[in-house]
Formats: structure tokens, C-alpha cells, sequence
């Protein structure tokens, strides 16, 4: 299966494919992050709703099976 910008026998007939249009030289350099040992890494992402809905839910079954 060929895809629309293939160069194949018809195509070779009507356009010059030795000359590419445009080349693009650009490269960019990025500092590699450092992975740090984070022990509360979990809990940062989470909102301070979510952090109370996690905490009355453990509490409230806490309660529960304690019966």
C-alpha cells in the first residue's frame, strides 16, 4: 500500500524528485531532567477536595469495619 506522496512510475514521469522544495536544518538542545527521589510525590497532583474526600472515606470505612 503506497501513500498519496509516493514516488512511483507516473509520478516520476511529471515531477523532479532530486530537488527536495524545502530542508529544514533546526535542532534544539534540552537539559535531560534529573529524576529525584520524591517520598510525597503521589499526594502533590491531588486537590485539597480530593485530599479530604480521600481522608473521610478511609476514616468513615475505618469505622465501619472496626464494627
Amino acid at each position: 500500500m503506497t501513500g498519496l506522496l509516493t514516488v512511483d512510475e507516473v509520478r516520476m514521469r511529471h515531477l523532479d524528485f532530486t530537488v527536495p522544495l524545502f530542508l529544514e536544518q533546526i535542532h534544539i538542545g534540552v537539559r535531560r531532567p534529573v529524576l529525584e527521589p520524591d517520598m510525597a510525590g503521589f499526594v502533590k497532583p491531588l486537590t485539597i477536595f480530593v485530599r479530604f474526600a480521600c481522608f473521610f472515606d478511609t476514616s468513615v470505612s475505618g469505622d465501619y469495619l472496626s464494627l
